[in-house]
């Protein structure tokens, strides 16, 4: 596999910059997924990285933020998705810093 060690990568990742999260999903179809699992009225934000993924989440009412990367520059977004830098902008727009 590609990507062989990114559970542990990013649960490593999410522990050493103290960031706190309900839930980390992995899934082909996150927004079917996500809101069969917890509900919509249950989630509060949704991150990712990958546009289809935030497409599919945002669709369903989810606010939604998509991190900036070259590889998801050129993809159609739904648009109430907000494009982010880091995860400090999405703490800040969430008020949590």
């Amino acid at each position: 596999h590609e990507y062989n060690r990114i559970f542990a990568d990013t649960m490593d990742w999410l522990n050493d910059n103290e960031l706190q999260y309900d839930v980390v999903l992995w899934a082909e179809d996150k927004g079917t997924k996500i809101t069969e699992e917890f509900g919509v009225e249950n989630i509060e934000f949704f991150v990712d990285d990958v546009a289809d993924y935030a497409n599919s989440v945002a669709d369903r009412g989810i606010r939604t933020y998509l991190m900036n990367k070259t590889y998801n520059q050129d993809n159609t977004i739904n648009p109430d998705i907000v494009r982010v830098n880091c995860l400090h902008d999405v703490l800040m727009s969430e008020g949590l810093m």
